[in-house]
């Protein structure tokens, strides 16, 4: 007897502590006057204990193995799970991590916190404001709040590869978008300045100097009207259309059309030939330059021997002069006048010596200097040109052909 009371003190105290208070149906802890089916208050709020509601802890796992149990009839339950489950399965698929998970009657979703991932329909705003979200997948429109917080990307986590057909478009930028424009630092479309040193679309100017490197490959310039290509002008024009190259001019009427006042043309280091078959250059009044049979230019002369003759005057009718004395000998040509043009003279010195050549202005060769001897047992043939013929402001001797 003694005992039951002790009992039912135990009960009782129990029971004050607790202060369970039931009414109408409705359950309060440490609460006399419940608001709701269950009404939990916390028993001290100093601190000096723990409060609050422990649901059942159960790993993933374990959740996992009652999945028979969890039907309609258990929507609305709520477990805290350990630790996420082993092997996903469509009830428990979104256990992937520690927290705590509801039952809506077919699967386990999270009620939120750590680690917890979340699916969202519709147009939902999610506040992220000290927080960061990340998604394994996301599908449907992304738009940002009208507010000053800013989106930070991490580096290298856009790329091509990661968008759905490899490629940003004009239809995936906003309006103001364009073929033409590039996106400004503060998030505007612009157009490039007229000013860009963009050589296919304005003049620009170079700061330093370029090389380029071809290697293997070409460099071709492709132009189908006249002076297409030019340098400092008319330097050096290049006429695409009629397949000429202009030297000082920009519409040249040549393939090559050199317009100069002074000294137009050098040409160094020619090999030189001997012998009377090649041909000569002429220029013509137009100034257009071709060739002409050596030939050509000797029709008319009078092809006469006068032997040992040491002076060859205008009135003569000599052509040939064989110098044949023991000792050296000088022979003196006239000047060309108007009556020798065309008129050819040939010098052998056919004795010991030599000969020397005086007089008629001298005799020029092909670069340009002046002969004056003839070695021992050598010929030379010369012949008398009117002036402008090869650059020449005066009638001249010219060689035309040598053996030495």
């Amino acid at each position: 007897m003694i005992k039951n009371l002790n009992i039912k003190k135990q009960l009782l105290t129990l029971f004050a502590i607790t202060t369970v208070s039931i009414a109408y149906g409705q359950v309060g802890i440490n609460n006399t006057s419940p608001k709701a089916t269950l009404d939990v208050v916390a028993k001290k709020t100093d601190g000096s204990t723990a409060e609050g509601v422990i649901a059942p802890r159960l790993t993933g796992d374990q959740i996992q193995a009652a999945n028979l149990q969890y039907g309609s009839n258990q929507a609305g339950t709520i477990v805290y799970a350990t630790s996420a489950v082993t092997t996903p399965d469509a009830v428990t698929g979104n256990i992937t991590a520690s927290g705590y998970y509801y039952f809506d009657g077919s699967v386990w979703k999270s009620m939120g916190g750590s680690g917890s991932s979340s699916s969202y329909t519709g147009s939902t705003s999610i506040s992220l404001n000290g927080n960061s979200f990340e998604r394994a997948a996301l599908t449907g429109d992304v738009t940002s709040a009208a507010n000053t917080n800013s989106t930070t990307i991490s580096n290298n986590a856009v790329t091509t590869a990661k968008i759905d057909n490899n490629a940003v478009t004009i239809a995936k930028l906003p309006p103001g978008a364009s073929p033409t424009t590039f996106l400004r630092g503060d998030g505007t479309w612009q157009l490039p300045s007229s000013t860009s040193n963009n050589l296919y679309t304005s003049d620009g100017t170079l700061t330093s100097n370029r090389t380029v490197t071809q290697g293997s490959n070409s460099l071709a310039f492709n132009s189908n009207i006249a002076n297409g290509f030019s340098v400092n002008g008319s330097t050096f024009s290049v006429d695409g259309f009629s397949n000429r190259v202009g030297i000082g001019t920009s519409f040249p009427t040549r393939p090559l059309e050199v317009n100069a006042k002074s000294n137009p043309l050098r040409v160094t280091s020619l090999p030189r030939i001997n012998t009377s078959n090649g041909d000569l250059l002429t220029i013509d009044n137009l100034g257009d330059v071709r060739v002409t049979s050596i030939s050509n230019l000797l029709a008319g002369a009078t092809p006469l021997t006068f032997v040992n003759t040491t002076s060859y005057n205008s009135t003569g009718n000599e052509t040939v002069i064989w110098v044949a004395s023991g000792t050296l000998t000088t022979v003196q040509i006239p000047t060309p006048s108007a009556n020798l043009i065309g008129k050819s003279i040939t010098i052998i010195a056919s004795g010991f010596g030599g000969v020397n050549i005086t007089g008629g202005g001298g005799v020029t060769v092909s670069n340009g200097s002046q002969l004056n001897n003839i070695p021992e047992g050598k010929r030379i043939t010369i012949f008398a040109i009117s002036a402008g013929v090869f650059g020449n402001t005066t009638p001249t001797w010219v060689c035309i052909a040598k053996d030495f």
